[in-house]
């Protein structure tokens, strides 16, 4: 095997990774709030919730990175670019997931994160040009989107969406493409594994002082909450600081593209979970959901094909 051929599965094999651990997240945060017995209308326990899931996720990655290194190494505008990333990313992003989570269904959350995928992928072509705009590509990504917008639609009568429901995540992941878009910005010289601790440290600080301002808490804390908020850290930890990795040695529309998978992977662990009596969320997985399935994967291919980068 070629060592351009190598790359280009590291890439899809890394990417299908990172999405599939993101769709698992957005059911097991609404699961979360069933067994932290979170309120809907309980925004500073919600906020408690996701701080103590990102600032757990950035000690994840700086302890064992401080134990092989024996201290941090700093290079030049690091905590720059953490903050920035952290206030982006992290605590910008899950203010408005964790809050408009509890008003929608993680069926609609995973869907609607198409829309900061598409808008993310427009903009990293004009902004940095890593990679060639063909037709070809521009028509993969429609694909992409019209399923999962399809399949939005679908679930929601239109006129009836909820704003603090489904505006919140909209907005959530606006916050994940410009996030990502500085990403690729703040770790050309940095190492990805270091700034992604630090910037999920400082994200999750963000999100712990203004949860304890608002008196935030969690009203019951079991065994089960507990593994299940460690397996949040986990997702966190892995999935951003290898996408991060990623975005620093591949084109950023081409990585971006794979992001239309997160909802995919959300629709089916939402279904799954509602399967097992976990969740009541079956009635949401719909004919659309297979059909965004399919053009999800078949806009990722179109826009792979024939790839021209500098």
């Amino acid at each position: 095997m070629s060592g351009k051929n190598k790359s280009r599965y590291r890439l899809y094999l890394i990417a299908v990774l990172c999405t599939v651990l993101w769709g698992s997240a957005v059911p097991t945060i609404k699961l979360g709030y069933e067994i932290f017995s979170i309120a809907p209308s309980a925004t500073a326990d919600q906020l408690m919730f996701a701080g103590i899931r990102f600032f757990g996720a950035g000690l994840l990655l700086l302890i064992p990175y401080g134990i092989v290194f024996g201290k941090v190494q700093q290079k030049k505008d690091l905590w720059t670019h953490a903050g920035i990333i952290g206030l982006i990313q992290t605590a910008g992003q899950y203010f408005f997931m964790y809050i408009g989570l509890s008003y929608t269904s993680g069926v609609n959350a995973s869907v609607l994160s198409a829309v900061g995928t598409l808008l993310y992928v427009v903009l990293a072509w004009v902004i940095f040009r890593d990679q060639k705009m063909s037709k070809i590509k521009a028509v993969g990504c429609m694909v992409g989107f019209f399923g999962i917008l399809l399949n939005s639609l679908s679930t929601q009568k239109m006129g009836l969406l909820s704003w603090k429901g489904d505006g919140f995540v909209m907005i959530s992941n606006i916050c994940v493409a410009v996030g990502f878009l500085y990403s690729k910005y703040g770790v050309k010289n940095q190492n990805p594994f270091l700034l992604t601790g630090l910037q999920m440290g400082i994200g999750g600080g963000v999100l712990l002082t203004i949860a304890l301002c608002l008196g935030g808490r969690l009203p019951t804390v079991t065994p089960a909450g507990i593994l299940l908020l460690f397996y949040l850290m986990m997702v966190s930890s892995v999935a951003f600081s290898l996408w991060t990795a990623l975005l620093k040695e591949y084109p950023s529309s081409l990585v971006g593209m794979f992001n239309f998978l997160t909802p995919v992977f959300g629709t089916i662990f939402s279904y799954l979970l509602s399967r097992l009596g976990v969740l009541d969320e079956a009635s949401a997985f719909t004919i659309y959901t297979v059909i965004a399935i399919l053009c999800s994967a078949g806009g990722i291919l179109l826009s792979s094909m024939g790839d021209t980068t500098k």
